[in-house]
């Protein structure tokens, strides 16, 4: 029998958090963010391990997270309202690879750094970047110690949260989501952002991430504008607009013609070969839902049922800044 998730960390690192992992998959390394601290683990359940211990206060806290490799992992922290910075962590050691290039440049201008993607190699740092009042998507060379903006787009909202990035494999494309109800591509080579997906009934899209060859683009739906059963995570060909939604599951209806138990399906991510996605997922206001615990999943991404990888609470899981990597 597997050791628990909280015994595991206790043995790591004297912190029991009351997650339980899941032997079922290849040891594929991914990062998560769940109440607001930094995990990594493989998929396979082993080598669980908390790399961040918040406070819980409002000014600092850890969100989307980017992994690489076997130990590179980057994520965002708040530095206060509306500003963030990225920590670059290899192994043990750790960085603010923005902020000192700030430093170095002595440059003010710069105000915020987030929502942190590596390139395949692992060379290269995508971030969503503010000067001034612009708002844009840089790269930052993490060997020359470089930082070029290669688009600009007032569609990069931040309603509390900057909006997600997400870079394929392939290196070319890039997507993110402008916080309401539009998803976009971009096109790195030739630095072009297109609109691939516009709800308009007025839901909200949130945590795009991009196929390896970015020609499919999964978000999670949070539907407001009409009863349904959960939140969907929606896969979308961008070559043909066609979409498909992953719907959590649920159980019979109640006596409203409702189902009795939802939940919701959050934070995608696609695995390297593009075949599964990572998600967190939790019942609708903490209820249960028979089979299906709180936790992350890997959902096959062209219809199948999820793998439970990972149990989590739903206290865990219920923060705007739960997120997903699938690293190689």
């Amino acid at each position: 029998m597997p050791r628990s998730f909280a015994a595991t960390l206790l043995a790591t690192l004297a912190l029991g958090l009351g997650l339980a992992p899941t032997a079922q998959a290849a040891p594929a390394a991914v990062a998560v963010t769940a109440g607001n601290d930094v995990y990594t683990f493989r998929v396979d359940g082993t080598k669980p391990l908390r790399l961040t211990s918040t406070s819980g206060g409002d000014e600092g806290y850890e969100t989307w997270v980017a992994h690489h490799g076997a130990s590179t992992v980057a994520y965002q922290t708040r530095l206060g309202a509306y500003r963030y910075s990225v920590v670059l962590r290899r192994g043990r050691k750790q960085s603010l690879p923005f902020a000192a290039w700030q430093r170095r440049r002595g440059s003010a201008r710069w105000t915020s750094f987030g929502a942190p993607a590596f390139s395949a190699d692992g060379k290269r740092l995508a971030t969503v970047c503010v000067k001034g009042t612009t708002r844009g998507i840089c790269l930052y060379d993490l060997k020359r110690r470089t930082l070029k903006r290669i688009v600009r787009c007032a569609c990069l909202h931040d309603f509390g949260l900057p909006p997600r990035l997400s870079w394929s494999r392939d290196g070319r494309w890039m997507a993110f989501n402008d916080g309401e109800g539009s998803v976009y591509r971009v096109d790195v080579r030739r630095k072009r952002i297109a609109k691939v997906f516009d709800d308009q009934e007025g839901n909200t899209v949130a945590h795009p991430t991009i196929s390896p060859d970015g020609s499919r683009i999964a978000f999670a739906m949070e539907l407001l504008s009409t009863p349904v059963e959960g939140q969907p995570i929606r896969v979308l060909d961008v070559a043909t607009r066609a979409q498909r939604d992953l719907l959590p599951p649920h159980g019979p209806n109640d006596e409203f013609g409702f189902p009795s138990t939802r939940g919701l399906f959050r934070a995608p991510s696609f695995s390297p070969d593009g075949r599964e996605l990572l998600v967190a997922f939790h019942g609708i206001a903490g209820a249960s839902v028979p089979g299906f615990p709180s936790g992350f999943y890997a959902v096959p991404v062209d219809g199948g049922t999820p793998r439970k990888l990972l149990e989590a609470t739903y206290e865990q899981l219920n923060t705007a800044g739960t997120s997903t990597s699938w690293g190689s």
